[in-house]
């Protein structure tokens, strides 16, 4: 099971690499699609979630909770990254 510190740097990996494409784009001037190198965070982590599913005994499938909320989190910290922690004024 993945603890609290995976979820942090998952959250954390996530978030800059969003920042990064946002910096990118408004001041590097980078013309291309912004959520790209996000949407590889979102495959990469879901690639890793499936390897963190087994089956056990031919009959139990383990690690679906787990593979779930790492995915999930790395999509916090996009949102996170893109600024979406802070409510609309």
């Amino acid at each position: 099971a993945a603890g609290m510190r995976t979820h942090i740097l998952v959250a954390l990996g996530a978030a800059l690499t969003a920042m990064i494409s946002i910096f990118a784009n408004d001041y590097l001037g980078y013309n291309g699609d912004i959520l790209r190198l996000s949407a590889q965070v979102i495959s990469g982590v879901g690639f890793l979630g499936a390897g963190m599913i087994v089956l056990k005994n031919n009959n139990i499938i383990t690690g679906l909770t787990t593979a779930a909320g790492v995915w999930t989190t790395s999509v916090i910290g996009i949102a996170i990254g893109c600024g979406l922690s802070v409510p609309p004024s």
